[in-house]
């Protein structure tokens, strides 16, 4: 019983151990996918400071496709539900056009997830 317990306290640090690492490697892909955009997005005077909070309403993650593809992109002006959903949308359509796969689409995948809550 006594090595079961002792087996049982090492499988939970070694479970707490596993999280801190993983927690840790997301904020280094953070705070590096953050200064990619913000690299980018400087070219046309914006600035992020959180990777999720400020793509949500898809005005920054249009001007990212813009500033990189060199292409023009409609948006919505407005700031409720509605409006950031549509300006992700445009910008997952746009990808969708262009045939960008692969890191792009899992990228404004995900971020669609964070607008409203569920993969499209």
């Amino acid at each position: 019983m006594k090595y079961l317990l002792e087996t049982e306290r090492d499988h939970r640090a070694h479970l707490v151990t596993l999280m801190c690492c993983m927690d840790e490697r997301d904020r280094v892909q953070k705070k590096t996918f953050t200064k990619w955009i913000n690299q980018h997005l400087f070219k046309v005077r914006k600035h992020i400071n959180d990777l999720y909070e400020d793509l949500r309403d898809g005005h920054n993650l249009i001007s990212l496709l813009e500033v990189l593809s060199g292409d023009t992109l409609p948006r919505e002006r407005g700031r409720m539900r509605f409006h950031r959903l549509q300006n992700v949308q445009i910008a997952l359509d746009y990808l969708k056009r262009r045939q960008v796969k692969d890191l792009f689409m899992v990228i404004f995948r995900f971020l669609f997830y964070l607008v409203i809550g569920k993969m499209p």
